[in-house]
């Protein structure tokens, strides 16, 4: 498998987006993939990190059309440095015009029209988003964010076949994060080494006046404890801050680390900004206080603080003591910092890239229509104990009933009854139902005894509804029915974009 990623890193991105692609790569690489890394402008820090990792790269070099603004431009168009078509064809000659399984695009300048230009380079596009302003062409999308009525921020965004992947379940951690979990707890224990870490840039150096804030509670009520403030090579008060740790004991500026998981995983408190350090903590239930740093963390922070994943102070200002507010709160409140690390922990277990990777490494998902022969495979799925059990009847089908209602199904224009495809492997049964004026169409489907939770009941939802659009292009609306405890379906509807209407209530008459 061929693997190309799209992504920058400089002050104005960011390093997160990279360093999230590159966890993606490793988890491929485990799976045999070779990969390459497109970029524009990378510092040479991050080149030389990437070399680090062992990663291969390419640099797109500086623009050399300037970006003109345009009434058509996405909200981060000025990020890329030129056009967007001068970017997909710039990226189109870096790739060779070779073929990949794979392209990934992440990033917020780039959207639909970059994409349907790369097409032709990659069997399948995966766009990494977290913004939902923009339009994609992509054949699966990955927001890793927690959000409210994650879905419904792309059902306006992606074609009708789209695989999405949202959710912290998805976050890409790297593997020494899971590694470091399996050994803690949530934390309950009193403050004793705190982690400051506001991303691999920090612009404004958010670190220092943390630093001044923590500083301003020793020897004033707190005990002695230490600090590991991390920072990236080009932060632009890299000696100040490494000269400032130094001369307090047991503090220490860690620059470009490869510790992260280490250091987390030793933290009673951390303190700093959103983006993808918030679900490392998270994994390993480290109590923290975050404030967002960009406008695309803002959501990001405030959704996991009502999630009682971390606490997110409304800071009167940047000064270390509006950060000295916030952070002595927290010290002196033990039972609050093991509920932060409690909901933390349950939010993310550290196993989304490899999600991801066997997600991306097996073959697309595809269709048929059932035929006659199928009938033995499509009644071993109805009848399979997991399937009754959240069917209308949970009794068990004998098979001339079956073969009845099968062949009526067959034959009823109005129900199309598809088959679910791994290469030649049947997985799955979808159904569709459609209304008489062909305007709506309800859907049912299994997946297949042995084929349960591999994570593809999205992808058969996903070219269901791809296959009924090409077929039955009337049909406006798509209805499906879950009973009451069936949670995986009410999960896999949501996040397909599904929004319950109403409830059915049943009582039973007790005979007088």
């Amino acid at each position: 498998m061929k693997v190309a990623f799209r992504v920058d890193a400089n002050a104005q991105i960011g390093s997160g987006h990279l360093v999230r692609c590159a966890t993606l790569a490793g988890a491929l690489r485990a799976h045999g993939a070779e990969t390459l890394f497109v970029c524009r402008g990378l510092p040479a820090s991050w080149r030389a990190w990437l070399e680090r990792q062992g990663l291969s790269w390419l640099d797109l070099g500086a623009p050399h059309i300037p970006h003109e603004p345009r009434a058509d431009d996405v909200p981060h168009a000025a990020w890329l440095g030129t056009g967007w078509a001068v970017d997909a064809e710039d990226t189109r000659r870096a790739l060779h015009d070779a073929q990949w399984d794979w392209l990934v695009v992440d990033h917020y300048a780039l959207d639909a029209r970059w994409e349907r230009a790369l097409r032709p380079c990659a069997d399948r596009l995966l766009a990494i988003d977290d913004l939902a302003d923009r339009d994609h062409a992509a054949d699966a999308l990955l927001d890793l964010n927690l959000y409210e009525h994650a879905a419904s921020r792309y059902a306006a965004r992606v074609q009708a076949s789209a695989r999405l992947m949202l959710g912290p379940r998805f976050a890409l951690l790297r593997p020494e994060f899971a590694a470091a979990r399996a050994t803690l707890a949530p934390r309950a224990a009193a403050v004793h080494r705190v982690l400051v870490f506001f991303g691999g840039f920090d612009a404004a150096n958010a670190t220092g006046r943390v630093l001044q804030a923590l500083d301003s509670l020793r020897g004033n009520g707190v005990g002695a404890f230490a600090v590991d403030a991390v920072i990236g090579a080009a932060h632009p008060a890299r000696e100040e801050l490494v000269a400032y740790c130094a001369g307090r004991p047991g503090w220490t500026c860690h620059v470009q680390t490869e510790r992260m998981a280490e250091l987390m995983g030793s933290a009673d408190l951390a303190i700093g900004a959103g983006g993808g350090a918030t679900w490392e903590r998270c994994a390993l239930g480290l109590p923290t206080i975050a404030v967002a740093q960009a406008a695309n963390q803002v959501e990001q922070v405030e959704t996991a603080a009502r999630a009682g994943a971390l606490c997110a102070p409304r800071l009167r200002d940047d000064s270390p003591g509006a950060w000295r507010v916030p952070i002595e709160a927290l010290w002196f409140d033990p039972l609050r910092r093991a509920g932060l690390s409690d909901a933390a922990h349950a939010l993310v277990d550290g196993r989304g890239a490899e999600r991801v990777a066997q997600l991306m490494a097996r073959p697309p998902l595809t269709l048929r229509r059932s035929t006659a022969a199928d009938s033995a495979f499509v009644h071993a799925g109805r009848n399979a104990e997991a399937v009754r059990r959240v069917s209308r009847s949970a009794e068990p089908i004998p098979f001339e009933a079956h073969q009845r209602w099968y062949e009526a199904v067959l034959a009823d224009p109005q129900r199309v009854l598809l088959i679910g495809m791994l290469r030649d492997e049947p997985v799955g049964v979808l159904r569709w139902d459609l209304a008489g004026d062909g305007t709506r169409a309800e859907v049912s489907l299994y997946l297949a005894p042995g084929h349960e939770g591999r994570g593809l009941g999205p992808d058969l939802l996903a070219a269901g509804e791809a296959w009924l659009r090409r077929a039955h292009p009337g049909v406006q609306a798509l209805v499906a029915e879950v009973l009451a405890g069936n949670a995986a379906s009410v999960h896999l509807f949501e996040q397909a974009g599904y929004a319950p209407r109403s409830q059915h209530f049943e009582k039973g008459m007790i005979p007088s």
